[in-house]
């Protein structure tokens, strides 16, 4: 994914390899993005899905691998209204969210278009923003986007 800024300049690139999704519980199934800067290709964070039966996890590491953030997401991940993934310090303290806006019944039925929500500390460094914002498209791809049937 290839995220650009209000004059079409690239700003953030996030990729996420491909893996078989099929056990979570094994490490080699579990769901990574890494979130670059897109002129250096220098590395601003990671973003690793742990193991989890019902509530999901993530872990949000800088650019050092060392680990920041946990978002700890809710065991349903759908209904009629927002959605929180709690963002929280590696001490267990909250310190923002990335939220699924609830948008109506008939967009929710009949499109595949989310808006979401992403708050955190102001003097947050800017890469670890992006990182955080790579972990919303994550939750998005991993949530909330359906394949779709070509016939």
């Amino acid at each position: 994914v290839h995220i650009k800024d209000h004059t079409g300049r690239s700003v953030i690139e996030v990729e996420r390899p491909f893996v078989c999704a099929v056990l979570p519980c094994l490490s080699s199934c579990r769901f990574e993005m890494t979130v670059k800067a897109p002129l250096t290709g220098e590395i601003l964070g990671v973003v690793k899905q742990e193991f989890f039966c019902c509530e999901p996890k993530f872990s949000v590491y800088d650019k050092d691998d060392n680990k920041v953030f946990v978002i700890n997401g809710p065991c349903i991940q759908c209904g009629c209204g927002d959605i929180e993934f709690a963002i929280n310090d590696i001490h267990g303290n909250k310190c923002g969210a990335v939220t699924k806006k609830w948008s109506g019944i008939l967009k929710e039925a009949y499109t595949d278009a989310d808006n979401f929500n992403l708050s955190f500390p102001l003097d947050l460094d800017v890469k670890l923003k992006a990182t955080l914002l790579g972990a919303v498209f994550m939750i998005d791809f991993m949530f909330y986007e359906t394949q779709q049937n070509n016939n």
